[in-house]
């Protein structure tokens, strides 16, 4: 009879484990499987992505919008030392293209200008061999920035991009080779975005939701792939100091530009800005090129609570989440197939309908939430991404009840 007991026992405390096993799996979101961020898996570097490269889910999506109208006619720029220039028989208004590097036009959707008292924390052209310092003063600081990263960059500098990550940076998109994107055609712009936001997926799980054009050079052609293939936000800036112009040795690329001759000419023009009223608020450009780009920020940033700034990342000032899947760093991202906003969106739609917990934020489809930014890179509520870990504590009280009552039962057999 014991011995009866004692298999009937273990094969009970064998299901009731299989039972629980089960329970974690399904307490996780299925989790499809990344590329692996291995260098050879991406377009060559520094070069716009052959269209050759293109998933055809991305040319399929391309092709649908222009079938449909949704992408303006607007041909290939000509770039020249003189400045960016359409065909001269081209019967369409500088209103109908809203070139930026023309007639410093701006798109309905982007974001171009910061909240009143608000200073927005932004870099371009990284990760660089600076860009660790600058993330470590950041986080030392509990100050979030947002980074327009180079996806050529990211396979130079993959660790560097993931200490962004690590300390709370938020990750951007500055295309794949750095170049003037309305030079570009239709497919070459899908290459230059989808394989960084592919390569930023890649590295953190996460589907960046802004862009910034090199160089400010968008039209509303480039608008309307970035928005309806990937609903990427385009961000622009209000303010220039041309930091960029400094190079590693300290001299100056540009001795022509001003700001931008010397060091000098940057802090000045920082200083300028920082001296502006704050309404509207500040979103200068900045770049974490090298160890004088970044010491620009470092020197000033001190002191800009004093002047009354409150800095903030680009979707922090926004009150939005970082990502499309994620609300920040520090949550469980939604996993996607695609880049593709149209399956991002329906990844995190049928996420948050597995949600029965009331009390848990969403992760909207829109890439909204109901968190609210605190200045330091988290967000003050929770969200659905770690996945109702109260309805599943509850279900493992339940089972390991069952598995007490059980025990419980098979031991007084056994000693009847």
């Amino acid at each position: 009879m014991r011995s009866t007991s004692v298999l009937i026992l273990l094969a009970t405390l064998a299901g009731i484990l299989s039972s629980v096993e089960a329970l974690k799996e399904h307490s996780h979101h299925v989790k499809f499987k990344r590329q692996n961020p291995d260098k050879s898996k991406y377009p060559p570097v520094l070069k716009t992505p052959p269209r050759s490269s293109l998933p055809q889910d991305w040319v399929d999506a391309l092709e649908n919008l222009q079938k449909a109208g949704k992408i303006p006619d607007i041909p290939v720029s000509t770039s020249t030392d003189a400045g960016i220039f359409y065909p001269k028989n081209l019967k369409m208004s500088q209103k109908e293209i809203c070139n930026w590097s023309i007639t410093g036009c701006f798109g309905e959707n982007d974001v171009h200008e910061a909240a009143d008292g608000v200073w927005v924390v932004s870099f371009d052209d990284g990760p660089t061999a600076a860009s660790p310092g600058l993330y470590d003063f950041l986080h030392s600081h509990n100050q979030a920035g947002t980074h327009f990263m180079i996806g050529s960059q990211i396979v130079a500098y993959m660790d560097n991009a993931k200490h962004a990550l690590q300390t709370q940076q938020q990750l951007a998109v500055h295309t794949w080779s750095h170049s003037l994107q309305t030079t570009k055609d239709n497919y070459e712009v899908l290459g230059e975005l989808g394989w960084t936001m592919q390569i930023i997926y890649d590295i953190s799980g996460r589907v960046p939701k802004y862009w910034r054009p090199p160089q400010g050079d968008v039209d509303n052609r480039v608008r309307a792939i970035a928005e309806g293939v990937f609903n990427l936000t385009t961000v622009m800036w209000d303010a220039e100091c041309n930091d960029w112009c400094i190079e590693d040795n300290g001299k100056s690329a540009c001795p022509g530009e001003t700001p931008g001759k010397s060091q000098k000419s940057v802090v000045d023009a920082i200083n300028k800005a920082l001296q502006q009223p704050k309404s509207p608020g500040v979103m200068i450009l900045e770049h974490e090129l090298n160890k004088h780009t970044v010491g620009f920020f470092t020197d000033y940033y001190p002191r800009l609570a004093g002047l009354g700034w409150k800095p903030l990342s680009v979707p922090e000032q926004l009150g939005v989440n970082w990502y499309h899947n994620a609300v920040n760093n520090d949550d469980t991202p939604i996993n996607t197939t695609s880049m593709l906003y149209a399956t991002v969106s329906s990844a995190v739609t049928k996420a948050n309908s597995t949600n029965t917990n009331n009390n848990n934020s969403k992760v909207a489809s829109n890439g909204n939430s109901n968190t609210t930014g605190n200045g330091n890179g988290n967000g003050s509520s929770k969200n659905l991404l770690s996945k109702s870990s109260s309805s599943s504590a509850q279900g493992s009280v339940v089972f390991f009840a069952l598995a007490s009552v059980s025990i419980a039962m098979m031991l007084s057999m056994m000693f009847v």
